[in-house]
């Protein structure tokens, strides 16, 4: 069984060069979950690692702004934004790709809003996806700084999702463990939301349009991805292209987690649930060759929307919303 599992994860990893600057240039892999359709994984009656049950999600294609406000609307998906807290849970819907005339949009407040609400369910989506990795984690790990063992499944479980996050040290060290859970961790919805806006010009820019690419990731991979207009002479990057929005979301949040230009997002991440989104952008000077222009700006952008309201939004069929180090190692005791 384990040398099955072990092909088939061979034939599944896949691997795309991306990046948000000449900083933050990374390999991420992008593995098929432990809980995904179609995995050859099974674990025993014992197993510590529990994926969670995650209900399916509504795909959306939406040819104009209007026929995505009409979708919006079939499902239940409505707010009037003045400025409050979501009250309502967050549908579960996936927007594939934003319409082409969201730009024509001259009504600022609309734009932005059909930005956010297209974005919204991606960002709470793929976090449930990460804290459920990130339990199963905290499990784990209890176990094994308490001086017990594994299961081969959960063992092999541990195994590959430190290579998922690009742990290079031996997961038999409690610091490699340690490291490991400082990037299983989600990311602020505030945090996606205002790198998303300002990257893709609200959703308008050429790379989202037609990349799907939100937040700047680049790729070396020649010829597969969109060359920028401005690129400077002997650049040889490229935009990458991606299937729909949520695969440039997970690889945004994957970025974040692993590369080492962002081991300060993480540590002051891992702080505690308190530290507000403001203070962990400030941490991401390396995003960007602007620096400290870019983090400010970023900052900036999230006081003028008032952005931080939407970290107390839930999902449909959740008890309560995912916050960073959303579990804490006392939650296990």
């Amino acid at each position: 069984m384990a040398k099955q599992a072990q092909t088939i994860w061979a034939w599944a990893m896949g691997v795309l060069v991306i990046g948000a600057s000449a900083y933050g240039l990374t390999y991420v892999p992008f593995a098929p979950h432990a809980d995904a359709a179609g995995s050859q994984i099974s674990f025993a009656p014992a197993s510590l690692v529990t994926p969670a049950a995650i209900p399916p999600s509504v795909e959306i294609s939406a040819a104009s702004t209007r026929h995505l406000q009409t979708r919006f609307a079939e499902l239940g998906y409505e707010w009037t934004d003045k400025g409050h807290t979501v009250s309502r849970p967050v549908p579960r819907i996936q927007v594939r790709a934003f319409p082409p005339d969201l730009g024509t949009i001259t009504h600022v407040p609309t734009r932005k809003q059909l930005f956010f609400q297209s974005m919204l369910p991606l960002a709470l989506l793929e976090n449930e996806r990460v804290v459920s990795d990130r339990r199963s984690l905290q499990a784990v790990m209890a176990r094994l700084n308490n001086g017990g063992t594994l299961s081969a499944p959960d063992g092999y479980w541990l195994q590959q999702l430190g290579e998922r996050y690009n742990v290079k040290e031996a997961l038999s060290s409690s610091a490699a463990r340690d490291e490991l859970l400082l990037r299983v961790d989600a990311v602020p919805v505030t945090l996606v939301l205002a790198m998303g806006a300002y990257e893709s010009g609200w959703g308008t820019s050429r790379f989202a349009g037609e990349g799907n690419n939100l937040f700047g990731h680049w790729t070396y991979q020649r010829g597969t991805g969109m060359v920028p207009n401005a690129r400077n002479k002997g650049a040889r990057h490229e935009l990458a292209i991606f299937p729909d929005l949520s695969a440039s979301v997970r690889a945004y949040m994957h970025n974040l987690n692993t590369h080492r230009a962002y081991a300060d997002f993480r540590r002051v991440r891992a702080e505690g649930p308190s530290k507000p989104a403001e203070t962990l952008a400030a941490q991401l000077v390396k995003y960007s060759e602007r620096g400290t222009d870019y983090t400010d700006a970023v900052i900036q952008l999230i006081r003028v929307n008032d952005l931080e309201r939407f970290d107390a939004a839930v999902l449909v069929g959740t008890n309560g919303p995912i916050t960073v180090a959303a579990v804490l190692p006392s939650d296990l005791d």
